[in-house]
């Protein structure tokens, strides 16, 4: 198979997560479920767990070797989201929220500082606000940041023990639009990492990783992305995988297969998200507009957003 990176979204949406090499030429690989692994002998268990410890992954070419670490079916999707989103490795959660929780977690220890924007996921706030605390680190929220004023606010807003900033663009709800290239710059210079929710961009509208973010988190619900599924889920892209991957083990945080049928909606995601979607939204801003009751329209790719300019550039 060729290099997957040289193809268009669009072909990649499409035959992402196959692997002829496994034994099958479905079009969609099929769900693998299992905990315990059987081994060669004795010699090839100890092999398997000494990679896995050393820090190899299915992703990479190791060898299952106990469940939690994912099956063929995760290996697939999470081989998909990579290639997709231009990242290192991925994993999948049970929920979206744990995939944000778990990608701030896997940064901060006791006496940390975090910066989270204002219209971030409403849970995820409710996180930073209230269960951060009891780990010893501290959250601060600040409004979204124009270039021109991105490095004067964070010196104001962070500290000496600021470890990680938090990104989400578009913003949950009010689409606010963040200069995120230029805050993860500014973040790596005051030695800190940056996470980004991806959940409204996707990864066709978010300039992969040319955002310069070390880890992206998206929630994937029916609702908010156009994936086409009614299962849950989040994934990870890591940068710095080695953190991120320790921090998922030990915490039994794997999502289920059968919630891994999302990916089967994949190939569907660049037509809803190119074609049926924007010309849906458009259609319906545009009679919104003609509304007396509606006071403002919350979209980014209007020209009359104040987030636009920021929207045309990823």
């Amino acid at each position: 198979m060729s290099d997957d990176s040289n193809r268009r979204p669009a072909t990649q949406l499409v035959t992402l997560g196959r692997d002829a090499g496994v034994g099958f030429d479905y079009v969609n690989p099929p769900l693998v479920r299992g905990s315990t692994v059987l081994h060669a002998d004795v010699a090839d268990m100890r092999s398997r767990v000494a990679r896995r410890n050393a820090g190899e992954d299915g992703e990479g070419g190791t060898p299952a070797a106990y469940g939690i670490y994912g099956t063929p079916s995760h290996l697939a999707f999470y081989k998909a989201l990579t290639a997709l989103e231009g990242g290192h490795r991925s994993w999948a959660f049970p929920s979206g929220l744990t995939a944000c929780t778990m990608a701030i977690l896997a940064f901060v220890q006791q006496g940390d500082h975090v910066l989270v924007p204002d219209s971030v996921y409403g849970p995820t706030r409710r996180f930073a606000a209230t269960r951060l605390p009891r780990y010893g680190v501290q959250a601060s929220f600040y409004d979204r940041a124009s270039a021109s004023r991105a490095a004067p606010r964070w010196k104001r807003c962070s500290g000496r023990n600021t470890r990680l900033l938090f990104l989400e663009s578009p913003g949950s709800l009010t689409f606010e639009m963040q200069d995120v290239p230029l805050l993860a710059q500014v973040a790596r210079g005051r030695d800190a990492v940056s996470v980004i929710d991806n959940t409204w961009a996707t990864p066709l509208y978010s300039g992969r990783w040319r955002t310069g973010s070390t880890c992206r988190c998206t929630r994937r619900p029916s609702t908010s992305a156009p994936l086409g599924s009614d299962h849950r889920h989040g994934h990870l892209q890591r940068a710095r995988w080695r953190a991120c991957a320790r921090r998922s083990t030990t915490t039994g945080l794997t999502n289920q297969p059968g919630r891994l049928l999302a990916g089967a909606a994949r190939p569907a995601l660049d037509g809803r998200a190119a074609g049926a979607a924007p010309r849906t939204a458009e259609a319906l801003i545009a009679w919104l507009k003609r509304q007396p009751e509606v006071e403002r329209i919350l979209y980014p790719a209007d020209p009359g957003d104040p987030g636009h300019a920021l929207c045309s550039a990823t």
